[in-house]
């Protein structure tokens, strides 16, 4: 369609219907066809809704994993997705224990958590750039990690194993955090479980691990078969 055309159909007045016309474009929704001036929905306007639901059928299949997590464990688990540098928890799953780790619902705090090293991780160069830019660098908020190099190795760590752990004597609790890899649409999730550190251990991290990379295996398979 064409400007006017489009600024007929929704009721505005043409200057302000170029103006939209002309960010969507900027933001790469919209294409303008040069030969006729008119516009048309661009490749990414398509991958945005079937992000969507990705994200959707992301929840259906994640809920069953971690309610089957938690009652395996009696802990903590959520599943969380990463967009626009936020974190937000889809699915949380609490411990049914007295003595329990609540999850956090959403923050971009994402070097000072397991959960959000494993996002970082899964960030292409150039989002990770526009993240430091934006946030910095750790500053204390990751032990042993303050540059930018020392960022980049910690996160190449985290993909090598496949996982990120954290103890917090502060507060008393532990983090253990997986990717959930291959999902469609390039979409950034992980599954993360807490508990308190009297119930912590090495063997014990390990087989809580093992569990969530093979939940975090499920998911995925199920999501792109959905």
């Amino acid at each position: 369609m064409g400007a006017q055309e489009l600024a007929n159909r929704v009721g505005l007045k043409f200057p302000t219907a170029h103006s939209f016309l002309k960010s969507l474009v900027e933001l790469g929704y919209l294409e303008r066809v040069p030969e006729s001036g008119k516009y048309r929905t661009s490749a990414q306007l398509g991958r945005l809704g079937n992000t969507g639901a990705c994200v959707k059928a992301l929840e259906a299949v994640g809920e069953r994993e971690i309610q089957r997590l938690a009652e395996e464990f009696r802990e903590s688990v959520s599943l969380s997705l990463e967009a626009d540098f936020w974190r937000e928890s889809l699915l949380i799953a609490e411990s049914d224990q007295e003595l329990r780790v609540v999850h956090r619902r959403r923050d971009d705090q994402f070097y000072r958590f397991p959960v959000g090293r494993v996002h970082l991780s899964r960030m292409s160069a150039e989002r990770l750039d526009v993240y430091v830019a934006r946030n910095g660098l750790p500053e204390g908020d990751w032990d042993g990690v303050e540059t930018r190099g020392e960022v980049e190795h910690a996160l190449a760590k985290i993909r090598s194993e496949g996982h990120a752990v954290k103890r917090n004597p502060a507060v008393g609790a532990a983090a253990i955090s997986v990717p959930i890899l291959g999902l469609p649409g390039d979409l950034n999730a992980a599954l993360c479980l807490v508990l308190p550190l009297i119930r912590f251990n090495t063997a014990r991290c390990r087989e809580i691990v093992a569990a969530l990379q093979v939940s975090a295996a499920a998911i995925s398979t199920k999501v792109r078969d959905s």
